[in-house]
């Protein structure tokens, strides 16, 4: 099938016409602090006031020296493991702000604690800095919610925080000082720097809100070196084990390019015994989940996540 040929439902043209307005659209043809600054100012005028609707409050706490969360505490917990929320945006131009409807709508439906990280970005820090932030994000929610030993934390990242989802549930395999990760939620996650999958091929051009020019300033952005590429904490899609890695939740939509990665990654989590729900959702593109209120889509992966979350332990 062809881009041409692609089935683009109503809903999700009108939100991509949107979203073609955003600066993000400009990431590699524009200077990338601007693009931050303008999605950062945008993001802070659209932001829901306090005391939300939902009774969500949200309170901002130091990680380390390099890092600080986001916490949204829902009004009433419920049960079960807190979740780390790691924001999209090609390691490079998001922040906390342009993603804490996300992170606030994820605490009120789940009823869990969230924490949204403010990690390093790219290119200024590459790999391993953005990932190492959330290592000590992970350690910091554990010692805070008092989850340690066989407890864990739920991890959720849309796009290149997906990326970082699940090169932590990666890295927690073999590395004993983060908490156990009982539940990885990718969503439209970037796993791989192969640009040759039919899903690029056919849907990379730039109107399903990403392009293969923009994934690539992204990759050469957070991954510079052939070492970076390699490693499977940087391109989990590479990894040649993924037994022991946690129990996964994917979703992605039928226009992305990044369709076939999510697919390939679901196949081998299953392959190698790992459960794996996933999920590709009719007139979905990069970025829909963003889009809850304007596509009918978008509250239905809601809806699958907070129902996987609430599943874990």
């Amino acid at each position: 099938m062809t881009a041409a040929e692609l089935d683009v439902p109503a809903q999700s043209r009108a939100a991509l016409d949107m979203m073609a307005l955003s600066p993000a659209a400009g990431v590699g043809q524009r200077d990338v602090m601007q693009i931050r600054a303008e999605l950062h100012a945008g993001a802070l005028a659209n932001q829901s006031p306090e005391p939300r609707d939902d009774g969500v409050r949200t309170g901002n706490e130091a990680v380390s020296d390099t890092c600080w969360v986001r916490v949204f505490e829902p009004p009433e917990r419920s049960a079960g493991a807190p979740v780390l929320f790691l924001h999209g945006g090609g390691w490079t131009i998001c922040d906390v702000e342009t993603h804490h409807e996300l992170a606030a709508q994820l605490a009120g439906d789940t009823g869990r604690l969230v924490a949204s990280v403010e990690y390093r970005l790219a290119p200024e820090h590459p790999f391993p800095a953005p990932l190492d932030d959330c290592r000590d994000a992970a350690r910091w929610l554990a010692a805070r919610t008092g989850e340690t030993g066989d407890s864990g934390i739920v991890v959720v990242g849309d796009s290149s925080g997906g990326n970082l989802a699940a090169g932590l549930a990666l890295a927690a395999v073999s590395d004993e000082t983060l908490p156990r990760i009982v539940l990885q939620v990718l969503l439209y996650p970037v796993l791989d720097d192969d640009f040759t999958t039919g899903s690029y091929r056919t849907r990379a051009d730039g109107r399903f809100g990403l392009s293969e020019a923009q994934m690539r300033w992204y990759w050469d952005a957070y991954a510079p070196t052939e070492d970076a590429r390699r490693d499977p904490l940087a391109a989990p899609g590479k990894a040649a084990d993924l037994r022991g890695v946690a129990p996964a939740f994917i979703g992605v939509g039928d226009l992305d390019p990044l369709l076939d990665e999510a697919r390939s990654y679901a196949a081998r989590l299953a392959e190698h015994g790992v459960p794996v729900e996933s999920h590709v959702y009719r007139g979905g593109f990069h970025g829909f989940h963003s889009f809850r209120g304007v596509l009918d889509l978008a509250a239905e992966a809601a809806a699958d996540v907070a129902r996987a979350i609430g599943g874990s332990t």
